[in-house]
């Protein structure tokens, strides 16, 4: 902020301003900078930090099927998902808390599938998002439910739900066990 005052203030020296105008062009420039970001240190930034970490992906009979790393960025804001079969790229995702209206959002991005999906971090060592699944080669969205849970042994038990658009019932469509491999 000291900076941009003494810069300001010359500056307006520079092209011949007075005394008293080089001081309030130091305070307009004052006023007019952007307020610090928020710290994201808080309960709700830290909802999804379970899900932090390198991880194998099994199918609850205990096949691999692939491995996750979900890293912090962003000063701890978001949270970022690199997802991985036999050693190839398959997808990510970004993950952030939404301070003004306090959700996290979750945007998966694979070829052929977008999955949005929001919710309000609402029990400790768990979270719920709702959203949409979209694939390339359909015309409509599909209503997508997904779910992380961290279990008393250390493993994330993630569910994921596709509501079929002819029923109306909801399906299961993906489950995974997340083991640390850290």
């Amino acid at each position: 902020m000291k900076i941009l005052t003494i810069f300001a203030a010359a500056a307006a020296l520079a092209i011949g301003a007075s005394p008293g105008s080089v001081q309030e062009s130091a305070a307009a420039a004052q006023q007019s900078s952007p307020p610090a970001p928020p710290s994201c240190d808080t309960a709700p930034y830290r909802a999804f930090d379970f899900w932090v970490g390198e991880w194998e992906v099994r199918t609850p009979q205990g096949q691999l099927t692939g491995t996750n790393s979900i890293q912090p960025i962003n000063a701890g804001c978001a949270l970022l998902e690199r997802y991985s079969i036999g050693g190839n790229p398959a997808g990510q995702s970004y993950n952030f808390f939404d301070p003004l209206r306090g959700i996290w959002t979750q945007l998966w991005l694979s070829r052929g599938v977008i999955i949005r999906m929001e919710g309000p971090p609402v029990e400790e060592g768990a979270l719920t998002l709702d959203g949409t699944i979209t694939y390339a080669n359909q015309s409509e969205p599909r209503a997508f439910r997904g779910r992380w849970t961290a279990q008393d042994d250390g493993t994330v038990l993630q569910e994921f739900w596709e509501r079929n658009p002819e029923s109306g019932e909801w399906g299961v469509w993906f489950t995974g066990i997340y083991t640390r491999t850290e």
